[in-house]
């Protein structure tokens, strides 16, 4: 290849209209996908063979391993232990669950709780926490892309150990699968609470506690909302005949 300016080659790359097919990144993974310049980068930000880091970097220790995105959940379990998992009914966005801590979890020690993974609308998420600096953390992945992630919320909340005890509510944006928890702390996308107050308000003398968490899924709310309002998706307003 030339290393001198070719005043040809300038022009023919100047002419409108003209279109390069550039390969995806990921082609060593499988993807066979090409695109122009202009799509190629939002393709590879959610493209289905990109490689991410292991979740378990959020949460206990740094797992080097670069694995492909559908891959995440497989690798965890081979490589550190099984996840817990839950089966929510058809339609059913609610998970409730009791939680329990163990003897460095009621003191506020360093440790994580055990991953939980489940599936609602198709999508696959993973339920993700730990207890770091006596400060206890929750956050959820989307396993997608995150432009995917975008279009969903959770809500954590954590019911209060008595009767007469309020409760604690959480809402922030599902993270990506490839945030890492620097990033997603910064987005306001993890619940945290202080280990005494969590103690005080939510764990009972037998070091369980109830929470539960919803899954919602905004980019079918804002249609459910243009429908009872009346205006369509493609129409800014409605119109009489």
């Amino acid at each position: 290849v030339s290393k001198e300016h070719c005043k040809i080659i300038e022009d023919l790359l100047n002419i409108k209209g003209l279109k390069f097919q550039i390969s995806c990144k990921n082609k060593k993974n499988g993807c066979q996908d090409t695109f122009s310049e202009n799509a190629l980068e939002d393709h590879e930000c959610g493209c289905i063979y990109r490689e991410v880091p292991c979740p378990s970097n959020a949460m206990f220790q740094k797992c080097k391993a670069k694995v492909l995105v559908q891959n995440v959940i497989q690798h965890f379990e081979e490589t550190h232990f099984k996840m817990a998992s839950f089966a929510p009914d058809k339609n059913e966005r609610h998970i409730n669950k009791f939680g329990s801590l163990n003897e460095h979890g009621s003191q506020g020690i360093d440790c994580y709780y055990v991953p939980l993974k489940f599936e609602i609308d198709g999508k696959s998420f993973i339920s993700a926490g730990k207890i770091e600096d006596k400060i206890h953390y929750r956050w959820v992945y989307i396993i997608g892309s995150p432009e995917e992630a975008k279009h969903f919320s959770f809500v954590f909340k954590l019911f209060g150990k008595n009767a007469s005890a309020a409760s604690n509510l959480f809402e922030a944006k599902v993270a990506a699968i490839d945030e890492s928890f620097d990033t997603l702390m910064k987005a306001g996308k993890c619940f945290t609470i202080a280990h005494q107050a969590f103690m005080a308000q939510f764990v009972d003398k037998d070091l369980k506690f109830e929470y539960s968490i919803e899954i919602k899924n905004l980019k079918e709310e804002v249609k459910d909302e243009n429908y009872e309002s009346g205006i369509s998706d493609t129409d800014e307003d409605s119109k009489d005949k």
